[in-house]
């Protein structure tokens, strides 16, 4: 009895060891097959002519515990001259598929700029070699690490200049994680001040770029141009979906902005555009690729675009500038504009009854001050409080306010039914002007000023 389950135990050991020695050799050919087989797919994927970047030359020798091979990457114009490349990379690899701590396999590779490509861009071919190592980990991700040297080249806009820096890029999926930090970088052109950069930092962190969802920053830590310098300048992008909307900001805020002898500090500009019409988004963006690679008829795309647009404003939609502020030696202000377009009942435009806008603006520090050297004050369109001025516009429904007092708006008005009719017009691709109703005798240096509300 016990000679048997001592020869079954040695049994099941031995086929485990036959299984563990199968799947170790099976690893690297499956890692290797992978490998091919996934760049194969992208390089086809890439000769699209909707696609920038393009692979122009691709070898690979394919192993068992390892492979190498060469890419020859160009950056495309997809629109103009199209068979001009602008930038051109060679990328040669050496792949590992023997599982290590890390994933199942490593790659090492370098980076360097195609000299034919370089020359025709204007630029000086220069020895740039990037260092790459990048792993495929046991869950799927892709990791990478870029080493930059220290470079300098030649191009026709100037000479340009950077300090060694590292990167690192994360792929799963759809989603792009990237970072990169240069602690120095400069651009000249034959006399001029160089432009200066200290401190960069750039993150990039793309959720699904197929429903627009993702994140970026700039960040510099000392920007000088001649007389100009912004200190703790950082530029942030972010763009959400929800349900069929899109939403997109780019935020530029700094801690310093300096001109010769004049400052402000935490200044901040936002633009924003809210609800946009994913649908239409999207088509648009395939119809104006589409012409400009001339793979579409032009009459055609032009209906797509009238579509898209029609569709887009019908919607819905708001844009502006939510956020702008400074602080300057005696004084800070912030303020904000806003124009929304509320959805319509049918799929018309109608300019007059979906338009809305929102302005304000105050402004603080000593009164005297700003009325001396700022503001146009005294003035009906500025309200002045203690501690400064403020001024708040809204318009919507054919009425405008000023600081809650209803104005004469005919002119406003008709600057509206104009541009209502020519939309209208366009979309409905009529080529006749529209006719030009009564303009009303306003005089066009003057603002009409303030009526008390009735009641």
């Amino acid at each position: 009895m016990g000679f048997m389950s001592t020869s079954r135990r040695k049994m099941v050991g031995a086929l485990l060891f036959v299984l563990v020695c199968t799947l170790l050799a099976l690893a690297p050919w499956y890692s290797a097959r992978v490998l091919e087989s996934s760049v194969r797919a992208w390089v086809s994927e890439t000769q699209s002519s909707l696609y920038p970047l393009r692979v122009r030359h691709w070898e690979h020798h394919a192993g068992w515990l390892a492979s190498h091979g060469a890419l020859e990457l160009e950056w495309r114009r997809l629109c103009g001259d199209r068979e001009a490349a602008s930038l051109g990379v060679r990328v040669r690899y050496q792949a590992r598929h023997l599982p290590d701590g890390q994933g199942w396999l490593r790659l090492d590779g370098a980076m360097e700029p195609l000299p034919d490509l370089a020359a025709a861009g204007g630029a000086t071919p220069v020895p740039l070699r990037i260092a790459v190592v990048a792993h495929r980990g046991f869950d799927g991700v892709v990791r990478a690490r870029f080493a930059v040297p220290t470079w300098t080249v030649h191009t026709g806009w100037g000479l340009m200049q950077g300090a060694a820096s590292q990167a690192q890029l994360e792929w799963a999926g759809s989603r792009l994680w990237m970072a990169w930090e240069g602690p120095h970088m400069a651009w000249a052109e034959g006399g001029t001040s160089p432009l200066q950069a200290q401190g960069i930092r750039v993150q990039m962190d793309w959720d699904d770029a197929t429903v627009s969802r993702g994140q970026a920053t700039v960040q510099v830590g000392d920007l000088q141009w001649a007389a100009l310098r912004l200190q703790g300048l950082r530029l942030d992008a972010d763009a959400v979906q929800h349900d069929d909307r899109i939403s997109a900001s780019l935020t530029q805020a700094a801690d310093r902005v300096g001109y010769q002898s004049h400052a402000m500090e935490q200044q901040a500009l936002q633009l924003q555009v809210k609800g946009l019409h994913r649908a239409s988004v999207v088509e648009l963006g395939r119809v104006l690729a589409a012409r400009c690679t001339a793979t579409g008829g032009a009459a055609e795309a032009a209906q797509a675009v009238r579509a898209a647009v029609q569709k887009l404003l019908a919607s819905g939609l708001s844009v502006g500038v939510p956020v702008a502020r400074g602080r300057m030696a005696h004084s800070d202000w912030q303020g904000q504009l806003v124009l929304s377009l509320a959805p319509a009942p049918t799929d018309r435009v109608q300019m007059t009854r979906q338009l809305s806008v929102q302005a304000d603006l105050q402004v603080r520090g000593d009164v005297s001050t700003l009325a001396t050297s700022v503001l146009p004050v005294p003035s009906p369109y500025w309200q002045e409080r203690v501690d400064g001025y403020a001024t708040a516009w809204r318009y919507g429904q054919g009425q405008l306010q000023v600081n809650g007092q209803v104005l004469d708006s005919a002119r406003l008005q008709w600057a509206i039914d104009m541009l209502d009719k020519a939309l209208t017009a366009w979309l409905a691709r009529q080529d006749a002007e529209p006719e030009l109703p009564h303009v009303p005798v306003v005089p066009p240096t003057e603002l009409p000023a303030p009526v008390p509300p009735e009641g």
